[in-house]
């Protein structure tokens, strides 16, 4: 099994919050923009409920992506991992100590 521990944040991640533009008609068009690249560890949830590394062969499968505290992160981002895209179901705040935040999420086709 693979520790989600901060020792193990060997991925660069990117990190999106969402953006309303405007359109050439005016509408209204939601887009992401990076506001910050972090270290993670990116964990895939096999069929068993084991861990894996996020390299593995992927079907429809929940992640947990672990990095350090960041105060901005909230369910309306997403992350952007190896031109994958992942948004954010859930954010776990480590016995509320602000040191580290653990992302369930899934994959967007």
């Amino acid at each position: 099994m693979v520790s989600s521990r901060s020792g193990n944040r060997r991925h660069r991640v990117e990190l999106q919050s969402p953006t309303t533009s405007r359109n050439a008609i005016g509408e209204a068009i939601e887009t992401f923009s990076t506001y910050t690249t972090v270290w993670a560890s990116v964990l895939a949830y096999g069929n068993a409920g084991e861990e894996t590394e996020a390299s593995a062969p992927r079907g429809r499968q929940s992640y947990r992506i672990n990095i350090r505290y960041n105060s901005a992160v909230d369910l309306t981002h997403q992350v952007i991992f190896d031109s994958r895209t992942f948004e954010i179901n859930a954010i776990d705040n480590h016995l509320e100590l602000n040191k580290e935040l653990t992302l369930d999420c899934t994959e967007l086709f």
